[in-house]
């Protein structure tokens, strides 16, 4: 069986190793507050959570599969709820399995396999009743399948089966088996049979002796008493070798129940994060849709969008922004300081890898194109360990990024190159966003950076699209991106009065 309810043909894996991008990504878009969010803290469904919401899908036939499985869970919480308790509760091993892997005879691992067996069979039943229940109501093709693979599967006979295996296969009491002599008399062939009926055939029996006697059906016995240490080892080693292969087949039949399981827990585990995730901002007063992957490779047109980690941080309603960005391969973000330039870019990131990762989106309404890596370049603090200048620094990051971009990749960059003057700052910035530009990518540049934004302005390439975070007439901000040309300031003299009162000199800081 197969739970393919995050992919159409393979499985999801949560031990995927980390990306090259992901601590970047996670730092500078503040995903840690999302994806505690999605798991609280529980540390497997965090696993998941971050596995999952950095899966970058770039198929949108992907995007929406995996989408409609999330509907059909967001519609039915509780069904979603049921089948995850069911397959955490077959998952979670209990502490004498554990202890049993250390021994690795075939009785103790038949032993092992067997118990496990038993756990997984007393809630397949309760897995099929749920398939059975709702596998009409569901609209998914990912859910659809599953149920139908679990109808199918798991019918009464094939569970009565599977119970009456494992009652033969108890064999604490005693082992039944049959076996053939090979060359030089050795043992071979070894055949495991069900248990025989307990009869009290005492009287079939000639008198018990230590040692091969003969039976009134004529097969033989072999006995060994206490004290008889080589034939009791003799015994052991018969019940060993007669046990093997069935020991194996039925570890593999575990394992392979417990690996369809383990899937089934981490692909129910991701769709928990979301539904947990969509409650938390919908609970906040923030709005979220279903994005609709673009079939271009640089659009952005959103109608709300907003940050979800700053959502979550301050519990309450926060502005989102508008945006028409359709074939447009560099956004550039200028205007007044602390109005919102650097929480919409990381909307932008979030909600980029939001709709990548078949999820809703943090928006009123979004559409998207998928891009084939998503690659952040922000301002980092002072590091008094560093070794380099700041500008320095800010070159090798960008060197190590473009070692790994690939055509149709997005970059987001945060007052990049500013360590510097605005001359040599400007120049670097824009010879990078032009190569970027020229190599395929997309580009979302945040700068105050006049020299850069004017120049690009002035140039007006195509697919550019030019956003400012807007002043009010008494200083304050709307938060709310309009698309205008840079301006030679960003009322960095608002931001004076702000922290330190009273109105700024002639002296004081420029805007």
């Amino acid at each position: 069986m197969k739970v393919f309810l995050m992919y159409r043909d393979k499985d999801f894996d949560r031990d995927t190793p980390p990306g090259w991008t992901e601590p970047e990504l996670m730092e500078d878009l503040e995903l840690a507050t999302l994806v505690a969010a999605m798991a609280g803290d529980d540390e497997f469904l965090q696993g998941v959570a971050r596995r999952g919401l950095l899966s970058e899908l770039g198929d949108p036939a992907a995007i929406l599969y995996r989408q409609d499985v999330l509907r059909d869970f967001l519609a039915r919480p509780e069904l979603l709820a049921d089948l995850y308790a069911i397959a955490s509760e077959a998952t979670v091993a209990k502490p004498w399995q554990y202890l049993s892997r250390l021994f690795r005879s075939p009785e103790s691992t038949l032993f092992r396999s067997t118990q496990s067996l038993k756990k997984y069979v007393t809630l397949l039943p309760t897995l099929r009743q749920l398939a059975e229940q709702h596998v009409e109501g569901v609209q998914s093709e990912g859910l659809s399948r599953l149920f139908r693979v679990l109808i199918a599967e798991l019918d009464d006979a094939y569970l009565a089966e599977v119970d009456q295996h494992l009652r033969n296969l108890d064999l604490r009491k005693a082992v039944h088996m049959s076996a053939s002599l090979g060359d030089g008399l050795a043992d071979t062939d070894f055949v495991l049979h069900p248990p025989r009926a307990s009869k009290s055939r005492w009287f079939e029996w000639i008198e018990w002796l230590d040692g091969l006697r003969v039976r009134g059906d004529r097969s033989y016995i072999y006995s060994a008493r206490s004290h008889n240490d080589r034939g009791l080892r003799d015994l052991a080693d018969l019940r060993e070798e007669g046990i093997a292969l069935v020991s194996e087949a039925v570890d593999q039949a575990s394992e392979h129940l417990l690996s369809f399981l383990q899937i089934l827990r981490a692909e129910l585990g991701f769709y928990v994060g979301c539904v947990a995730l969509r409650d938390a901002l919908v609970t906040t007063g923030n709005p979220t849709c279903f994005p609709i992957p673009a079939a271009g490779d640089a659009t952005l047109a959103c109608r709300g969008l907003y940050d979800p980690c700053l959502a979550l941080t301050t519990g309450r309603a926060v502005v989102g922004n508008d945006v028409e960005a359709r074939d447009a391969r560099l956004i550039v973000v200028t205007g007044a300081n602390q109005g919102g330039k650097s929480t919409f870019l990381r909307s932008v990131g979030v909600a980029q890898l939001m709709a990548q990762a078949g999820m809703f989106a943090p928006a009123d309404a979004l559409e998207v194109s998928p891009c084939s890596g998503l690659f952040t370049h922000f301002r980092r603090e002072e590091d008094a360990t560093m070794t380099s200048g700041k500008l320095d620094e800010e070159c090798t990051r960008m060197s190590a990024i473009v070692d790994h971009l690939t055509p149709g990749a997005l970059v987001l960059f945060n007052e990049s190159f500013a360590a510097t003057n605005e001359r040599e700052g400007s120049h670097v910035s824009r010879e990078v966003v032009l190569a970027l530009i020229e190599s395929g990518l997309r580009v979302v540049y945040v700068t105050h950076l006049y020299d850069l934004a004017h120049g690009l302005y002035r140039d007006r390439l195509p697919g550019t699209v030019f956003l400012r975070a807007p002043r009010n007439d008494d200083g304050t901000r709307s938060f709310r991106l309009v698309e205008g040309a840079p301006l030679p300031t960003s009322f960095g003299r608002d931001v004076y009065e702000r922290v330190f009162g009273g109105a700024a000199d002639k002296g004081g800081p420029a805007g």
